[in-house]
């Protein structure tokens, strides 16, 4: 019977691979510490690879979780066609929606606070009120009971609510039947009729992360007046074959027509979108790419390291390699079985390194700053253990091809020739060696140059004069919401009464209220200022941020003072009893900053300058009484905008989601407790935020420069370890392999600090071209860290020299103990063993 040849080559290829891998497993048994070593130097580099994979493909290359997700698209109003996030206001957004035929459907949200009392404890919860057709948009059905209805976007018929199943689990134990319960939020009896599944992700139009517990209907305002006020982030659907540029045309053709229509309101908006899942991401790709990047690298120059401790050994098994030639085995079969051996230590490694992974990955999502999105997708799943997988068999390649091939060139006439050690060498093999170290030395120096240019970055983002109180202020934030609070008179009551009661409480140095706090964003608007008159065709006005505080929120705070005064209770009364007169404008005291003090009334004194809003209706009228220093309103790394202070009780957009500002005597954590009890006896209905420290907020806005800067110094020190591990490793190598020349130099008489010098020049020779590389490669790398730098420039000289002194005082100390070896070499026992 004719045999197959295919079969037959196939059982003979299986059968030449089980001797490959037996014989590699006998050869990993006589060399255990050999072996460890190698398996664990791949380790930290394919463990440090995988973890951030996981992390890169839970954030970036997952799929948002909806049906065709790629359709998603984030709606934006813009004004002059400069790109900005401007959220639509209601008006806009019900004509978009009605106009549109190119977005299958368009739902806006805003994020809210809640009171919920489930079980007679309130809390405080984040959430959103949102339009029923955004949960059409999405297309992810509740896992109990419905999402919303049109109806229910009206007043009255709006007090229903949706649960998170993470707060179905906490607050209402994971009951089934928890739809069509009735529960108080915000003080109002509301009909829960859905609960979401466990893996949803609300979209959030602003970007970080999904931390939405609970939705309630939103009610658009419908009336033109209202058409100034932007609020809401829009999410739509495209339809079916219709491209973002499509879309950006009809919206044009859109916000044109409302232009005409709407003059006063309209006169320069346009709108535009942008992929959903950029929109989401904000810019955290860019962070996590370039990690991966550095974590390569890293990966790369544990290669190196392995190839040059492969090579070093094959010199050892020269005799071994040239008697199995000399028997009959080929240079392909040769090939074949050192690197078989390459990569069964590689998978050593590989297996290690998953296992580092698996607890890397845990230790990341830790230190994830807060405002990283979608961190719930990260874990070792299937594609990441592919992605291990690759990547341990490209470092086996990779570390095990070239020592491999050079082995595999033995010749048996070689070795009786140059003896068994070779006596310095093959010269081909001592370059190829030089040049591991070489290019080991310029991955590394770009790595602490990049290191060195992110901590100098975040030390320069911390250290800014950031013109309040952090260590000694702690903040927390209440929500007077429902019937009880329905008149501004019972919310002034109310926030009275916790400021005394707050001010008495021992240790504390002074109490106040503020609408919004320093880092974390907030509300802006066009203002007027001297003898501006409102013209719609004029274009964009003076962008003015807003905030409404109480008289002690600046000394509470620890903002300075620089001119006029702040408010004191006869302002904060005025501006009440206004608030509660149907009289228009109103005119308000004042409190500004400097960014705006100096924009607006350049070389002027603006005490006393006057404020309008830029719209056809004058809602008000402000007076500056006094101007303090800025703080920042957007994050640590974004300058101060032009920034205006009006007293709470004016109430001019509406009522106040307060923050309790307290200033402690010293460290203000003890004070929590009593800030919620506090509140609790005023009212116990009324919960009180999680009290944190305005240090800890300060933390939390660096979180992503401070996750980058740490893993990046990680990764640094990492290569830095492997780079001396292996420049001990080769020069190691070349003092063995030059015993005897050693030995023949100091019997003619050569002293030590000519052997010495011998070494040390040969060791310039492998570092000199590896730190021009570097620098090249950090020339080059500066593209991409320019845009993660803060105050400094990636190329910044001093930070270079101080990359480039680290890279010698590392290979320095790599070189020591070889050069040292060698001149203790003892001449006779040198010539004796030859």
């Amino acid at each position: 019977m004719a045999t197959d040849p295919f079969a037959s080559k196939f059982e003979q290829f299986m059968d030449t691979t089980r001797q490959d891998v037996r014989f590699s497993l006998r050869q990993m048994a006589r060399s255990p510490w050999f072996s460890a070593l190698v398996a664990l130097t791949l380790a930290i580099g394919i463990g440090g690879s995988t973890a951030i994979f996981s992390v890169l493909k839970g954030i970036v290359l997952r799929e948002l979780p909806y049906p065709e997700p790629e359709r998603l698209v984030a709606v934006w109003e813009m004004q002059d066609g400069s790109i900005s996030y401007q959220p639509f206001s209601g008006p806009d957004y019900l004509d978009v929606r009605a106009q549109s035929t190119t977005l299958q459907e368009l739902g806006v949200t805003t994020g809210r606070w809640f009171n919920l009392a489930a079980d007679g404890s309130p809390v405080r919860l984040e959430g959103a009120r949102c339009t029923a057709s955004l949960f059409r948009v999405l297309g992810v059905p509740p896992l109990h009971g419905r999402s919303f209805v049109e109806d229910e976007e009206t007043e009255g018929n709006n007090h229903v609510v949706l649960l998170s199943h993470g707060l179905w689990q906490s607050q209402f134990g994971g009951e089934p039947d928890v739809v069509g319960r009735r529960v108080p939020v915000d003080g109002v009896p509301h009909e829960i009729v859905g609960v979401m599944p466990e893996d949803f992700e609300f979209p959030t139009p602003w970007g970080g992360r999904d931390t939405t517990q609970l939705w309630a209907p939103l009610v658009p305002p419908h009336e033109d007046s209202d058409r100034g006020w932007h609020s809401f982030g829009g999410v739509g659907r495209l339809a079916d074959g219709v491209t973002l540029a499509e879309v950006e045309v009809e919206l044009e053709a859109i916000a044109a027509q409302l232009a005409a229509a709407y003059p006063d309101t309209n006169a320069h908006t346009q709108m535009w979108v942008e992929p959903m899942m950029k929109r989401a991401l904000g810019g955290v790709q860019k962070t996590m790419s370039f990690l991966l990047i550095v974590v390569a690298l890293v990966l790369l120059i544990a290669c190196a390291n392995i190839a040059s401790m492969l090579m070093a050994r094959g010199a050892q098994r020269t005799p071994e390699i040239a008697i199995r030639s000399s028997v009959g085995a080929d240079r392909h079969r040769l090939l074949r079985q050192l690197l078989t051996e390459s990569l069964i230590q590689s998978i050593f490694g590989g297996i290690a390194g998953v296992a580092l992974a698996t607890w890397g990955v845990g230790a990341l999502v830790a230190i994830l700053p807060g405002n990283i999105p979608r961190v719930a997708g990260i874990e070792v799943d299937t594609p990441v253990l592919v992605f291990a997988a690759l990547t341990t068999i490209a470092a086996g390649l990779l570390s095990g091809l070239a020592p491999a091939l050079f082995a595999a060139r033995t010749e048996i006439a070689v070795v009786l020739r140059d003896g068994l050690l070779g006596r310095g060498g093959s010269r081909g093999l001592n370059r190829f060696l030089g040049g591991l170290v070489a290019a080991q030395i310029a991955i590394g120096l770009m790595l602490v140059n990049a290191a060195v240019v992110l901590i100098m970055s975040y030390s320069n983002v911390v250290s800014q004069e950031m013109n309040f109180k952090t260590d000694e202020v702690m903040v927390a934030g209440i929500s007077l919401l429902g019937p009880k609070y329905e008149e501004p008179h019972q919310r002034r009551a109310f926030y009275d009464e916790l400021i005394s009661r707050v001010q008495s409480v021992p240790g504390v140095i002074r109490a106040g209220l503020t609408g919004k706090l320093p880092l974390r964003g907030g509300s802006n608007g066009d203002v007027l200022v001297n003898d501006e008159i409102f013209d719609p065709s004029s274009g964009p006005g003076n962008l003015v941020e807003h905030s409404f505080i109480d008289e002690g929120y600046f000394d509470a705070m620890g903002i300075p003072l620089l001119a006029g005064r702040p408010f004191n209770a006869f302002d904060l009364e005025a501006a009440s009893a206004a608030a509660g007169l149907d009289i228009s404008p109103v005119e308000l005291p004042l409190v500004i900053n400097r960014t705006m003090a100096e924009q607006m009334w350049p070389g002027e004194n603006a005490l006393g300058k006057l404020v309008r809003p830029r719209s056809a209706e004058e809602h008000y009228r402000a007076r500056v009484v006094g101007i303090v220093e800025d703080v920042m309103q957007w994050g640590a790394e974004r300058p101060p905008l032009p920034e205006m202070y009006f007293p709470y009780t004016s109430e001019v957009w509406g009522p106040l989601w307060a923050n309790l500002v307290v200033q402690a005597e010293g460290d203000p954590s003890p004070l929590a407790a009593a800030i919620r009890e506090t509140v609790r006896r005023i009212d116990p209905q009324i919960p009180v935020a999680e009290p944190t420290t305005m240090a800890e907020i300060l933390h939390q806005s660096t979180g992503r420069r401070r996750f980058a800067m740490l893993l990046m110094t990680l990764f640094a020190a990492t290569a830095l370890a492997l780079i001396i591990a292996g420049t001990y490793g080769v020069m190691s190598y070349s003092v063995s392999q030059r015993t005897h020349e050693i030995g023949v130099r100091m019997a003619l008489g050569a002293d030590k600090a000519l052997v010495i010098r011998h070494f040390l020049t040969r060791s310039a020779r492998l570092f000199g071209p590896g730190l021009v590389l570097g620098l090249v490669g950090s020339l080059a790398a500066s593209t991409l860290t320019r845009s993660m730098v803060f105050g400094v420039s990636p190329l910044n000289p001093i930070f270079v020299a101080a990359g480039v002194g680290a890279m010698i005082i590392v290979t320095s100390a790599a070189v020591t103990v070889p050069v040292l070896r060698a001149t203790r070499v003892n001449p006779v026992e040198a010539l004796k063993a030859e």
